[in-house]
C-alpha cells in the first residue's frame, strides 16, 4: 500500500522537509510513503482550480482513494482512522491525501474527492498539516502491521 501526501503549494521550509524524511524513511515494503508537490499558478484561481480538479481526477482514473484534508471533514481517533485505512486498502493500493494551499480546498474539489478528513476544527497552515499528517500515517502504519497501541 502506498500513501501519497499530494500538497498544492510550492518551496517548504527545510524543516517540514527534514520531518518527512524522517517518517518516510521508516515504512518498508509493502508499505511506502510520498510526497508530491504540485505547485499551480495563483491561489484558488480559476485556472489553478482546473488544474487541482484534473489532477484529482488523473488520480481517481488510476484508482486511488483520494482524500482531502479539510476542517469540515469527518473526524477520527487513532484507532478508527486506523480501521478505515484497513477497509480502504482492502479495494486500493494507493491513498492519497490532498493538502490545500493557503486557501484550502475548492468545494468542487472536496466534492470529487472519495473522503474528507478533519484532522482538528482548528485551522493550520498548510506547511505544518505536512508533518503532522506524515506522522498520523506512520501511527496508523505502525498499528497496521502489528506494533502495538500504548494506548490500548
Amino acid at each position: 500500500m502506498k500513501f501519497n501526501l499530494v500538497v498544492f503549494s510550492g518551496n517548504v521550509p527545510q524543516w517540514v522537509s527534514a520531518a518527512f524524511d524522517h517518517y518516510e524513511k521508516r515504512f518498508r515494503a509493502p508499505y511506502a510513503l510520498s510526497l508530491i508537490y504540485k505547485d499551480f499558478d495563483s491561489p484558488n484561481s480559476e485556472r489553478n482550480n482546473a488544474k487541482k480538479l484534473n489532477y484529482l481526477d488523473e488520480c481517481n482514473s488510476k484508482h486511488h482513494y483520494n482524500i482531502s484534508l479539510d476542517s469540515g471533514g469527518a473526524n477520527y481517533n487513532t484507532i478508527s482512522f486506523t480501521d478505515k485505512i484497513k477497509k480502504i486498502s482492502s479495494s486500493h493500493q494507493n491513498i492519497s491525501f490532498f493538502i490545500g494551499g493557503s486557501e484550502g480546498h475548492c468545494a468542487d474539489f472536496l466534492e470529487r474527492s472519495h473522503h474528507i478528513l478533519s484532522l482538528s476544527k482548528m485551522t493550520f497552515g498548510h506547511q505544518i498539516m505536512i508533518p503532522l499528517t506524515t506522522e498520523i500515517l506512520y501511527r496508523t502504519y505502525s498499528l497496521i502491521i502489528g506494533h502495538p497501541y500504548h494506548r490500548s
